[in-house]
């Protein structure tokens, strides 16, 4: 199944991180990164982007380490709704890629 979406794709295949709802935290045990690594050496042809639980660098670091990049979706929308987001947003960016 992981081959045919990768051969209809044509940019990223969204790995989800667990079967739990947005918002959640990460948790990257011995099960979860062995499915990254097991879907990682399939060499698919699209890059792999894991989703939920991704808040901050770690847990961005741990999602990453198998795949591409990680996708931060609740965490950012968080920041978006306090009153200083045009301050938050450049610091809550700078604080994964630092």
């Amino acid at each position: 199944r992981v081959r045919k979406i990768d051969s209809l794709s044509r940019s990223f295949i969204y790995l989800l991180s667990s079967n739990a709802t947005t918002g959640k935290t990460l948790d990257v045990g011995d099960d979860t990164a062995a499915y990254f690594k097991r879907i990682h050496d399939l060499q698919l042809k699209n890059p792999l982007i894991v989703g939920f639980g991704i808040s901050d660098k770690p847990t961005f670091q741990k999602a990453s380490k198998h795949t591409a990049g990680a996708i931060i979706g609740t965490a950012f929308v968080k920041r978006l709704k306090e009153p200083d987001y045009l301050d938050q947003i450049p610091a809550f960016i700078s604080s994964i890629k630092a």
